[in-house]
């Protein structure tokens, strides 16, 4: 098993690249009962890891983008071969950039976009989804490692409470953040998203998650009102 990947799957379901998550699982997880959903769209799959779960929603009928830059090597730079074959032999409408969160403004415009397991990461997250706003999509679907808390509250990643000592460095000072369910709404929201909808049930909050899925919590958003990321990071919020 390569940990940290999507695992590539053939039509009949077997493995051809063998990963730590099932991106069936990921792709039923995002389309819920509405099993047309994907026919016709054209989807933005940022960090898109294997290519895995991007593979599946082309299946389903989307036109699909795979945004991963992959600096270290260690995910589509494995499977590209892969998924550019599968693409050919089965007809579909399937891309790969290189271009990484922060560029993905300079691609087509995608009615969907997925942000998935990457909000943590950043130092800046509200930043983040701010961004993904102003690309415009239709409908955003974004995952997290939460914290379980009903407070509207960021815990570093670096605290004990979520991560075991020995898990990073003792130098490690700012890893990026969990928050908790509460606030990862309120985040979307205030990006000018609709109530979110969570696909994942409340009682998953990390280190707990579905099995074969990447994060504890799954959301899906429909675009209100795109927000202009520059002046939203500089609004000043008095008391």
């Amino acid at each position: 098993m390569n940990r940290g990947t999507q695992s590539v799957l053939r039509l009949d379901g077997s493995s051809e690249f063998e990963g730590e998550w099932d991106p069936r699982v990921l792709a039923d997880l995002l389309t819920g009962e509405d099993l047309d959903f994907w026919k016709g769209r054209r989807v933005l799959d940022i960090g898109g890891n294997t290519g895995g779960l991007s593979l599946e929603l082309a299946r389903r009928g989307a036109s699909v983008t795979i945004s991963e830059p992959d600096p270290y090597k260690n995910s589509i730079a494995k499977t590209e071969r892969i998924i550019r074959r599968s693409a050919v032999d089965e007809g579909l409408n399937l891309e790969i950039a290189d271009a990484d969160l922060f560029h993905c403004h300079e691609l087509d415009r995608h009615d969907t976009v997925l942000c998935l397991g990457l909000l943590y990461h950043f130092r800046h997250p509200q930043l983040v989804v701010d961004y993904l706003s102003a690309l415009e999509p239709e409908w955003l679907f974004i995952s997290s490692q939460t914290h379980p808390s009903d407070d509207l509250a960021l815990f570093n990643r670096a605290h004990l409470g979520i991560l075991g000592r020995g898990h990073l460095p003792d130098d490690t000072v700012l890893t990026g953040w969990h928050p908790t369910r509460a606030l990862l709404v309120r985040m979307l929201e205030w990006a000018g998203f609709d109530t979110p909808i969570s696909l994942t049930a409340d009682r998953y909050d990390f280190p707990k998650k579905l099995p074969g899925a990447t994060n504890s919590s799954y959301y899906k958003a429909k675009l209100l009102r795109p927000v202009n990321v520059e002046e939203a990071s500089r609004a000043y919020l008095p008391r």
